[in-house]
């Protein structure tokens, strides 16, 4: 089974990835903004110790937080993997899958596939792999190659879904084509087939 502390570590290193932002963007960052995506630069400038600002963690879930109560979707996302790991805000799964499923609802893969990983570790909601096989899988459906990587995992040890080597290489195959690197997909090695 996947266990709940590598999600959350896994959880945490997609933080990055959610954020992600160019460096041009970084360049002014505008302290009485309304933007949104400006908000998010300044909480990943925060978290990241970026541009000359002092890493505080508490400071970055401030920022984050007024993107997402203007509704950016990346920003709800981020908020809630502040929550599963308690990063400068208090430790709160339950809240972390409201944002999950709130954004999940929207339509958003991100939202899917962490609202997914809810569900297979147990945090937050009660512990139930298919259902979150299932909404890994529409997120991997709609092209979230985190979703596609982990879709191929849980077929490969038949977690939430039937143990199927077939469906987990093809779901590494989209995965990999879908721009996750290939060093990720180190677990596949014993499958065979690539």
């Amino acid at each position: 089974m996947i266990q709940a502390r590598r999600c959350k570590t896994f959880l945490a290193g997609i933080l990055v990835g959610l954020a992600t932002l160019s460096s041009p963007a970084l360049a002014n960052l505008d302290f009485h903004t309304q933007d949104p995506t400006k908000q998010l630069e300044i909480g990943y400038a925060y978290f990241t110790s970026t541009r000359g600002m002092t890493g505080n963690r508490v400071e970055a879930a401030k920022w984050f937080r007024k993107a997402a109560e203007q509704g950016d979707l990346r920003a709800i996302n981020i908020l809630g993997v502040l929550h599963v790991n308690g990063l400068g805000v208090p430790q709160d799964t339950v809240e972390a899958v409201r944002l999950f499923r709130k954004t999940a609802a929207r339509g958003d893969t991100s939202g899917m596939f962490l609202l997914g990983a809810s569900y297979i570790t147990g945090d937050g909601v009660e512990q139930n792999a298919g259902e979150g096989a299932r909404w890994i899988r529409k997120a991997a459906e709609r092209g979230n190659a985190y979703a596609m990587e982990k879709l191929g995992l849980l077929y490969q040890i038949g977690q939430g879904v039937p143990q199927d080597n077939t469906q987990a290489k093809m779901w590494y195959s989209r995965s990999v084509q879908h721009g996750v690197n290939q060093t990720q997909l180190a677990s596949l090695r014993f499958i065979g087939g690539f």
